[in-house]
């Protein structure tokens, strides 16, 4: 009989072979080929240096001559110059902005082109060429899919029927749906998910991921004063990953799983658990990006697993925003990738189980105003009406309030109620004429009204 040891036990095994093979190479991110590339290796010291970078890549396609470049420069790393190596060159450059220019936009087209690649077929093809010879399969996205207006949204449309058209015949597409490990509601989402989808008899596609936008999660919901919607502890994401990818295979009939991680030891658990519960290598797949974790795709590979690729394609302009989220989720202190290839961290700490007392991985309450303790005053928030049953309770009390409508009701001070003049003289209005109503009402109306002037 398999114990929670045996079953641990085969997970480690298995992620110290997956990172013997990828530990012979090094992924690009963390090979300082160029200038840029050094930066990177540098701001993982330096956090400065690390927000200097990124606003500076993200900002540089947007600019039109040399002189903006320099002024750029000079304007995000002049605080950032005590950093050595590389950066004291940069550093006495920065008056000579004209001059360092097109050897720091050359770089940095250079970094962006590592993660997106361009969209012509020229450039796509020996690109998808590589990965089919690995072999991985590959998913295509057109970079810079948010549009404002129609004509945005036409021309993104035409981008990617052309990109249809030139690289492969019109497939049908499958129901499909990427969830988040970080966010607490997950795991709520995903039970009423399959049970939906196998109510209708539907096998759906569904990509498991921890999620990209953590900072940004916690910054909207303490902007509108929420209750934090996403495990604040990286070990509390990952042992959710688990959980979900548990419960994943174990609605195979019903799922077609996908695991988008880097992280060795979540991906072992996900093999192991398939191979638990009788789930061949190829009744789901390991989902990484292009650019990043290449060793760790290449032993996956080796491992017999199937692996895809995500691929992004198009300008660096309107792809910024992702290279950017790339590039900080890649380089933070918690990335895998990270405390793997660039501080070494002893590969047993890495694939360690998440250390998660069971218990903080149920879904918090969420307190209402009137169970807050009272404080100093602060605004109501407002209602979050992604929230199922926020739109239900709504709904709800928009009935019960349409049902007490046309109603009269007195004006309550304190713990009394109180006719007010206009309610007496509605009474007077429309009594019957026998009980001294009409005229009389209407007499008394206007003395009512005189002496409110």
């Amino acid at each position: 009989m398999e114990t929670p040891g045996d079953f641990e036990k085969e997970i480690r095994e298995l992620a110290r072979g997956l990172y013997r093979r990828a530990a012979e190479h090094k992924p690009s991110l963390f090979e300082p080929q160029d200038w840029v590339g050094r930066m990177i290796d540098w701001s993982l010291e330096d956090e400065a240096l690390r927000a200097a970078l990124f606003r500076f890549v993200d900002v540089l396609p947007s600019l039109d001559s040399a002189a903006e470049i320099g002024r750029h420069l000079r304007e995000y790393f002049a605080q950032v110059d005590h950093a050595l190596g590389g950066l004291v060159f940069l550093a006495q450059a920065l008056h000579a902005g004209r001059l360092v220019a097109p050897v720091v936009r050359h770089n940095v087209v250079r970094l962006a082109r590592r993660f997106i690649v361009e969209e012509g077929v020229e450039t796509l093809s020996p690109v998808l060429t590589g990965l089919r010879k690995e072999p991985a399969a590959f998913t295509l996205d057109v970079v810079g899919e948010a549009t404002v207006s129609d004509r945005e949204a036409e021309a993104m449309e035409n981008r990617y029927l052309n990109l249809l058209k030139r690289l492969a015949p019109l497939a049908e597409t499958w129901p499909s749906v990427a969830i988040q490990s970080y966010l607490r509601d997950t795991e709520g989402d995903l039970k009423a998910l399959l049970v939906w989808a196998k109510a209708r008899q539907r096998k759906i596609g569904v990509r498991l991921v921890k999620g990209a936008y953590w900072d940004s999660e916690i910054a909207w919901a303490r902007q509108k004063n929420w209750p934090i919607p996403v495990f604040t502890e990286k070990s509390e994401t990952d042992a959710n990953y688990e959980r979900l990818s548990r419960l994943l295979l174990e609605h195979h009939d019903t799922a077609s799983a996908a695991f988008g991680s880097h992280n060795i030891r979540s991906l072992a658990h996900a093999i192991v658990a398939a191979r638990h519960l009788g789930i061949p290598q190829n009744g789901y797949e390991i989902q990484t990006l292009y650019g990043m974790a290449e060793p760790i795709r290449h032993a996956l590979i080796q491992n017999g697993q199937r692996v895809r690729v995500y691929v992004p394609v198009g300008e660096l302009l309107p792809g910024m925003a992702y290279l950017i989220r790339r590039l900080m989720e890649n380089t933070s202190n918690t990335s895998f990738l990270r405390q793997t290839y660039a501080e070494e961290i002893d590969i047993e700490t890495l694939i360690a189980a998440p250390a998660v007392p069971e218990s903080r991985l149920a879904r918090l309450p969420r307190p209402s105003s009137s169970e807050a303790a009272l404080g100093p005053f602060a605004n109501e928030p407002p209602l979050d009406f992604s929230r199922q049953e926020n739109r239900a309770r709504f709904a709800r009390t928009l009935a019960e309030v349409e049902e007490k409508l046309g109603r009269s009701y007195p004006l309550r001070i304190g713990e009394q109620e109180k006719e007010t003049a206009w309610r007496e003289a509605q009474e007077m209005i429309f009594k019957p004429y026998g009980d001294s109503g009409g005229l009389a009402g209407l007499h008394h109306l206007f003395h009512l009204v005189a002496l409110a002037d």
